[in-house]
């Protein structure tokens, strides 16, 4: 959106809200007076800048960006990479930095299983036998450990 649009934009809003003292304008032209609800907007768009204006600032000054932060971007990536999708718009740094954590951990999880008896595996079991398929193999190692019990 071009800066003259986004000036008009906060000009207007301001006029109509005599009690606002800064207005934020994200690049779809909507406008916020608390900017985390509109960087949180903001991250919905393919443009994610938002636009400071201040009352007491001339309106022809050239507006002020407001960056989102660097690392909340880095974690949205990182989020995307292990969940294959888009976090909710409005989450939490705190929350998307929990969520990344537990599924690391999850992932952790279940690359190492163990079974019951000596067997530490990765993956699927391998039959000892080739005429058995993998569930008869669990039967037989089950069978032989409920023997050994007995």
């Amino acid at each position: 959106m071009e800066k003259q649009k986004v000036q008009e934009i906060a000009i207007k809003l301001l006029a109509i809200h005599t009690g606002l003292d800064k207005v934020y304008i994200t690049t779809d032209g909507q406008g916020f007076s608390d900017l985390d609800r509109a960087e949180s907007h903001a991250r919905t768009l393919k443009d994610d800048t938002v636009f400071d204006f201040d009352r007491h600032t001339a309106p022809i000054e050239e507006p002020k960006k407001v960056e989102i932060d660097k690392e909340r971007k880095e974690l949205i990536t990182e989020y995307v990479e292990l969940f294959e999708n888009q976090p909710a718009h409005n989450i939490g740094t705190e929350t998307l930095r929990q969520k990344i954590a537990d599924k690391k951990a999850e992932l952790e999880a279940k690359q190492t299983t163990t079974l019951t008896g000596d067997d530490i595996i990765t993956g699927a079991i391998a039959p000892e036998d080739k005429g058995q398929s993998i569930a008869e193999t669990v039967d037989t190692k089950e069978d032989v450990n409920n023997e050994q019990k007995t």
